[in-house]
């Protein structure tokens, strides 16, 4: 259940600058689904729960069914449009040579690259965002259709508007670094952007909660206004035997934007924190909250942020590896078709960005196959930790999981294929299956992490 601020896939793949290996947001990771072959899916979709108040697989009503495989459908077409209509944006950009146009008007006006930098790249961001409007646009509308959103057109623009500043902000500061190394060192810039950007993706890591997420969403000390659940989190991380202070609980105030469920863990050093959807809070019984909090805290224990941090700066200089090759290739052939003198040359920015946009898309099933293995491993520490808190542990997860899934509309029966490629956590029904089946004790087996 670890997600990121909505809005900041563009920011993303601008923050790795144009690595594109792992998108970091992209938004979001939602509580979404997991793996299992499809039959096995289908099958405990079909069981029936032992009793009204035990969950014994995922199971919708017949209404909720049908609305979760028509969204799931529908999003797998709106993903798959996203991705080519963001390439064909960048590829008509280079056709038509808007951005070599703005390179000449920068020229024409200022010989000092730093005044070029600032008016070629935010140009540049302003085009792109105003041509993938119309996409985003509809995918609110249709988040809106299925009653999944809540929030009024004037504050969805607003947010809009602040993702467009703060990418065009973004990229303007990392074009800079990167061109200017591009000229320094025009055989190894990559190499050199590379170690540039390992610090630069630290900060992003630590400012991104204190910084980012702020201008999006609301938060508030999980102590001031849930102080009872406050303190149950609180003697859960006692007992798991890690230190969180208790300031480091938040509640996000989702309810003003959007009805689904959803937790997760953020930043590291001075800025990690635990957060809480609102929603999550309101709409799931206290047993259900604490499983989904000891998941999040499981994150934390097992290093995953770590991990993913490591992962994300080694497939960064993978991409740059890769992508400075394609690029000296792309503009030996086809530079003076699109004006761009050199790798150097503002010129280039969109073709460093659609390469970035293809290397993002071909990494993206790596980075979803790391994700969902950690989530995995994020629910089985959950499970054993509430062992020791809950006299019914697997029931906490499961209806917590059922929630989940009736709430944000998750699809009971996605298959292999979408899953491989598209699914940053484990299906629903296969994470009801696992927490319905996961009892070392029983059998004298000793438990994983929690002892």
């Amino acid at each position: 259940m670890t997600t990121f601020p909505s809005g900041t896939r563009v920011s993303s793949l601008l923050c790795v600058l144009f690595a594109g290996c792992l998108a970091l947001c992209a938004s979001s990771h939602a509580a979404s689904d997991g793996p299992a072959p499809r039959s096995e899916v289908a099958h405990s979709v079909a069981k029936p729960a032992a009793s009204p108040d035990r969950v014994g697989a995922y199971v919708l009503s017949p209404e909720r069914d049908a609305k979760a495989r028509s969204l799931a459908k529908v999003r797998l077409r709106v993903k798959i449009l996203g991705i080519a209509w963001g390439l064909l944006v960048l590829a008509a950009i280079l056709r038509f040579r808007l951005a070599a146009a703005l390179r000449d008007l920068a020229e024409r006006h200022t010989r000092r690259k730093i005044l070029q930098l600032l008016i070629v790249v935010p140009a540049l961001m302003a085009v792109i965002g105003v041509a993938t409007l119309p996409l985003a646009i509809y995918g609110n509308g249709l988040s809106r259709s299925y009653g999944l959103s809540v929030q009024g057109w004037a504050s969805w623009f607003g947010d809009w508007g602040k993702g467009l500043v703060l990418t065009a902000l973004l990229s303007t500061l990392l074009s800079g670094v990167l061109y200017a190394l591009i000229r320094r060192f025009p055989k190894r810039w990559w190499f050199a952007f590379w170690l540039a950007s390992i610090p630069l993706i630290l900060l992003g890591f630590f400012l991104t909660p204190l910084v980012i997420e702020p201008l999006f969403n609301r938060f508030e000390p999980l102590k001031v206004s849930r102080p009872a659940l406050s303190r149950d989190l609180l003697r859960m991380v006692e007992r798991a035997g890690v230190h969180i202070p208790e300031d480091r609980f938040f509640l996000m105030h989702a309810s003003q934007k959007t009805t689904a469920l959803n937790a997760y863990v953020t930043g590291f050093g001075g800025s990690k924190r635990i957060v809480l959807w609102d929603t999550l809070t309101s709409g799931m019984e206290a047993p259900g909250v604490l499983f989904v909090a000891s998941h999040e805290l499981g994150h934390y224990v097992l290093r995953h942020l770590l991990g993913g941090l490591v992962l994300s700066v080694l497939g960064v200089l993978a991409a740059l590896f890769i992508g400075a090759r394609a690029v000296g290739v792309l503009i030996g052939r086809w530079g003076p078709r699109w004006g761009i003198r050199d790798p150097g040359d503002w010129a280039s920015l969109p073709l460093l960005l659609l390469v970035a946009s293809l290397l993002s898309t071909v990494g993206e099933p790596l980075g979803n196959l790391y994700s969902r293995q950690i989530e995995h491993e994020a629910d089985r520490y959950a499970l054993e930790l509430m062992h020791h808190l809950t006299a019914d542990a697997p029931q906490a997860g499961a209806k917590a999981f059922q929630k989940l899934g009736e709430a944000n509309l998750s699809d009971p029966a996605p298959s292999a294929l979408r899953v491989l490629l598209f699914y940053s956590h484990p299906p629903i029904a296969e994470r009801i299956r696992f927490c319905l089946t996961y009892d070392p004790w029983s059998a004298g087996g000793t438990p994983v992490y929690v002892r």
